[in-house]
């Protein structure tokens, strides 16, 4: 039987539309990276790693590489704005949609500063939708299993 932190990251990544799911703690380190169904187009490819080494560090694929790259920085932005949320009276910060022009991510704030980040392709219709929707559904099931 898998791990429900697996099989949470999965559901994620499967997403119509996801480019795959990452859950980060609370450095932006990924502890789990699954690639989506959603197939990654040469020119998104291209783009995405442009600025990258061509050695890639282990045995890391280019796709899930990259997800671990895209998920990091969000997650540190999530907890730097939480911070002064916080600070100011206003409370938790929850969620953070980062859109560009041909990917957004969703990245949901958890217990213990853990993150899960779902990267989509924006050219799928309604995957934004479907994205929020599974963060907020996972959230419980991930927040029960994390703290």
């Amino acid at each position: 039987m898998m791990d429900p932190l697996t099989v949470a990251v999965e559901e994620a990544a499967s997403v119509p539309g996801a480019l795959g799911a990452v859950l980060c703690d609370f450095e932006g380190e990924a502890v789990l990276t699954r690639v989506g169904a959603s197939t990654w187009s040469r020119q998104l490819l291209e783009e995405a790693t442009r600025h990258v080494p061509e050695q890639l560090p282990g045995a890391l694929s280019g796709p899930e590489f990259l997800l671990r790259l895209a998920a990091a920085e969000p997650c540190a932005l999530l907890a730097l704005f939480g911070r002064g949320a916080r600070q100011a009276g206003a409370g938790e910060l929850g969620t953070l949609e980062l859109a560009f022009r041909r990917v957004l991510l969703v990245v949901e704030r958890l217990p213990e500063d853990y993150y899960l980040v779902i990267i989509l392709d924006r050219t799928t219709a309604r995957g934004p939708v479907w994205a929020r929707t599974a963060a907020a559904r996972l959230r419980p099931r991930l927040a029960a299993e994390i703290g």
